[in-house]
């Protein structure tokens, strides 16, 4: 979930991907495989890194964007606000 705000504030793909392998892997051991291509030291952190960089890539080719999937979702247009807000802090 921590993807769709993200993307909201202008954060790129690799990022979030990163910040989502950082769920189930080190900061170290996702860095070291998303940003500079070292293998993992399990296959979950290659296989969960893929799939995350999918269902963003789909979210994006489907929507177009964060703002228009979330209302597809049945977010309103008053709590997109709210959280564009929250997020500002």
């Amino acid at each position: 979930m921590r993807a769709l705000p993200l993307r909201r504030r202008g954060v790129g793909r690799t990022s979030i991907v990163a910040d989502y392998t950082y769920s189930f892997a080190s900061r170290e051991e996702a860095d070291a495989y998303i940003y500079q291509g070292v293998s993992p030291s399990f296959t979950t952190v290659d296989v969960l890194a893929r799939l995350m960089g999918r269902v963003y890539d789909g979210l994006l080719e489907s929507y177009d964007s964060v703002e228009a999937y979330l209302l597809s979702c049945g977010i309103t247009k008053s709590q997109l606000a709210r959280v564009r807000e929250h997020l500002a802090g």
